[in-house]
């Protein structure tokens, strides 16, 4: 029979990294970094090396729909999260409006199959900018789709084997893509509910095999928690007479969101005390209506609370039972309180050793905080993401009750003061992993820190906005993430200091330690020390020495996938980023040639510096411009070959130079240049690429004789009978010419003229005059770009 509490990690992440895909997004990482508006915080995945938060002002404000805006933000940092070209492996799933702030949900799938826990959600604030993308993406994963499967019904069927229940409800199945040891596999995922033992349970099943590879209750639940009274008799045992919202026409406890049921066996429904009334008014507290009054008066509070908010998930009404007996024994003493979400229900057990839980309106609060976690972030099956689940709705719970003490009444006839109080001094580093009641301490104790700090007004507001920010299977430092993100969008950091304090004390770091992993090729000629994973706190530095053993030598070395040449040491300065460091050995009894690689300002080649290569082997360059350059041409042997992207040394039997010269290249634009006309060339400030669209206008006169003839930029008729020393002794004298720096011959431009680069390089203009000295007069030239293609 399947435990009542499975054990599972749940935690569901890619089960190995690509370092190339992960060197690529490091770099991807400094690039929006320059280019964002503002600062940008980013968290990274420890284990997989990808973000899994990134918030602050991203990008300026864009025209488009907001699905628009989100596709084309994870289009142009596919390389940061791992993303195949045109987010080919990302489906949009929805899009909510929260408070002026869009929410744009997606789910990577893998041959139309969804990944389990792999979404990534952008968050649009109202000005239009991407303000925060996070979730879990699991980037070069792969599945075999060859494989025949057992059926979905058959995998029901040994879910329900495993449950041995002989009461549940209709399971459903579903194909998925799950984690199994160190690959994925296809999977099913089996909901069902079941009475005995109590839960809504997921199973997970290799599609292949049927083994289980994962199974966990998603019922929300806690033990000891009731509603009665204005908070709780223990607190204030005047039983008060209180408006119900909301009822409809059957005249019984059953509303726009709530329908009451007595659940007690052969018991019946509460009706109006006062005949032709909607009056309740059951004064007994022994009266066992008097729970179903309670019931729905708390949860109609818990309710408009979260509505004032702006909350519209709950679009239905939800059924809540009262004195709700033991649905595995029974027994009608049942010590418990919690919310289905395969049911969308909440019950309480009117308890046996505890007092009755539908007295006490901070249980109520916090099992329906269940419920709104629930619909806001459905997947949080890890013992952190549980504690978070606890955590807020124990928040919420006791900010309602202005008591930071929950469970004062259940508990009572234990001889015990309270089920959790959150003024305790619990902290991230007591974490246990283990229970999250108790783990769920610390993040309620959080919240609550902020409510002293910010009043509650700010932290109610702040905690449940931060809601929306929850990715599947959050940690604290997503819930961190959140309430930072929240108090950005509500009130400009106007809070920041306050919240990075308390975080900070709570053991939260906003930015926890950063981890890099080194490889090393020791076993293979060389070795590297230190050697393997190591976690350094960001600021951090660490030293590496690279040697090759006896009758080797060093290759090369790559930092994140770059080469940095045949390095002996290495060293990471100022650590705010995950990094890997790899060292490769060659035999020394082989021939070996250098090639030395470099490359000039604007831009970088990888690998650079010199790189051993053993005879009659290849090695191949590629060459990478920064931000606002171009790559001029690459220098081979000191010979140009062109603005090639990469280059190939095949059958190398000589050493080598490679140098990548870039330009800088400024966006293209119109641009209006003076040319005088006593100058043979001047610099037009315009930087062209190859395959560039040119398009001229010019206007103007020079004087170009001492007679006083003039012309325009078109020229004039003219023999010269000094040998032919014009630059372009065929066209018109004294027009308008041009010529691209150091590379090719003029071009003549005169009044108008389009032309498409064939070269990169600086754009210089003049007149078509060997004896320009003596010139007067100048030429007024606009210059229209189109980028193009080489």
């Amino acid at each position: 029979m399947l435990p009542p509490q499975p054990t599972s990690t749940k935690y569901l992440h890619p089960v190995s990294s690509v370092p190339q895909l992960r060197s690529r997004s490091i770099a991807a990482s400094k690039v929006l970094q320059d280019t964002a508006p503002g600062r940008v915080h980013i968290r990274w995945n420890a284990f997989s090396g990808f973000p899994v938060s990134i918030r602050g002002i991203l990008t300026e404000s864009q025209s488009g729909v907001p699905e628009e805006i989100a596709s084309r933000f994870l289009e142009q940092h596919a390389e940061l999260f791992g993303l195949l070209q045109d987010n080919a492996t990302l489906t949009h799933v929805e899009t909510t409006a929260h408070r002026g702030v869009q929410h744009v949900h997606y789910q990577q799938e893998l041959h139309r199959i969804p990944v389990m826990g792999a979404r990534l959600s952008v968050h649009i604030d109202a000005a239009n900018r991407v303000c925060m993308v996070n979730g879990n993406y699991c980037p070069g994963i792969a599945v075999d789709v060859s494989a025949s499967m057992i059926s979905a019904s058959a995998a029901i069927q040994s879910a329900l084997e495993m449950l041995h229940s002989p009461e549940h409800g209709t399971p459903q199945a579903e194909l998925v893509i799950f984690p199994k040891d160190d690959r994925y596999v296809r999977a099913y995922q089996v909901n069902v509910s079941s009475g005995r033992p109590l839960g809504d349970w997921v199973f997970f099943l290799d599609a292949a095999t049927g083994e289980t590879l994962d199974s966990y209750n998603a019922l929300k639940f806690e033990k000891g928690r009731g509603m009665v009274y204005n908070t709780n008799p223990e607190r204030d045992n005047q039983v008060v007479t209180a408006e119900l919202f909301d009822l409809n026409e059957t005249k019984t406890l059953s509303g726009a969101y709530f329908t009451i049921k007595n659940a007690a066996k052969g018991a019946s429904n509460a009706v109006p005390t006062t005949a032709g009334t909607y009056d309740f008014l059951y004064q007994d507290p022994a009266d066992p209506h008097f729970d179903e009054v309670m019931a729905y008066y708390h949860l109609s509070k818990v309710a408009r609370f979260f509505r004032n908010f702006g909350y519209k998930k709950h679009d239905a009404v939800m059924l809540v039972h009262v004195h709700t007996p033991d649905p595995e024994t029974g027994n009608a003493n049942y010590d418990n309180a919690y919310y289905s979400p395969l049911k969308r229900a909440l019950f309480f057990g009117h308890g046996k050793e505890l007092n009755d839980l539908a007295k006490e309106a901070a249980v109520i609060y916090h099992e329906y905080t269940h419920s709104v976690i629930d619909a806001l972030q459905p997947l949080m099956a890890t013992i952190e993401a549980g504690a978070l689940h606890e955590g807020y709705a124990d928040y919420f719970g006791c900010s309602l009750t202005e008591d930071p003490e929950i469970g004062e009444y259940v508990v009572k006839k234990l001889g015990q003061d309270h089920l959790r109080d959150l003024r305790q001094n619990r902290t991230y580093d007591t974490l246990t992993k283990s229970n999250v009641h108790r783990d769920g301490e610390i993040w309620g104790c959080t919240c609550w820190k902020i409510r002293e700090a910010l009043g509650r007004q700010v932290a109610d507001l702040l905690i449940y906005e931060s809601l929306w920010y929850l990715p599947p299977n959050a940690t604290f430092f997503d819930a961190a993430d959140g309430i930072l993100q929240a108090e950005a969008g509500l009130f400009n950091n106007e809070h920041l200091d306050d919240l990075t304090a308390i975080l900070s004390a709570q053991k939260i770091e906003i930015e926890p330690a950063a981890k890099f992993t080194l490889v090393a090729k020791a076993g293979n000629g060389g070795r590297i020390t230190p050697s393997g994973a190591f976690s350094l706190k960001i600021g951090g530095s660490q030293t590496f020495s690279i040697a090759a053993n006896t009758g080797y030598y060093i290759k090369h070395v790559l930092v994140d996938g770059v080469s940095v040449g045949a390095v002996e040491s290495y060293t990471f300065n100022n650590i705010a980023a995950s990094h890997t460091l790899e060292a490769f050995f060659e035999d020394a009894s082989v021939s070996t040639y250098t090639i030395t690689a470099s490359a000039g300002t604007g831009g970088g080649i990888s690998p650079s510096g010199k790189i051993a290569v053993t005879q009659g082997k290849s090695e191949r360059f590629t060459f990478v411009p920064e931000n606002d350059y171009a790559l001029k041409h690459v220098l081979v042997d000191g010979v140009s070959v062109g603005a090639v992207r990469e280059y190939l040394f095949e059958n190398i039997s000589a050493s080598h130079t490679i140098e990548a010269i870039f330009i800088e290249d400024v966006p293209a634009k119109d641009a209006t240049v003076i040319v005088p006309g006593s100058v043979l060339w001047t610099d037009s400030g315009v930087n062209v690429l190859k395959g560039d669209v040119l398009r001229f206008s010019a206007s103007g006169k020079v004087v170009y004789d001492t007679k006083g003839n003039a012309c325009g930029p078109a020229g004039t008729t003219w023999t010269d009978a000094q040998g032919r020393k014009d630059p372009l002794w065929q066209k018109p004298h004294a027009g308008l010419i041009g010529k691209i720096e150091g590379v090719g011959a003029p071009f003549f431009i005169g009044a108008s003229y389009a032309v498409k680069a064939g070269s990169s390089g600086k754009l210089l203009l003049g007149v078509n005059d060997f004896w320009y000295q003596g010139n007067r007069g100048e030429f007024t030239v606009t210059i229209r770009i189109t980028r193009g293609t080489s």
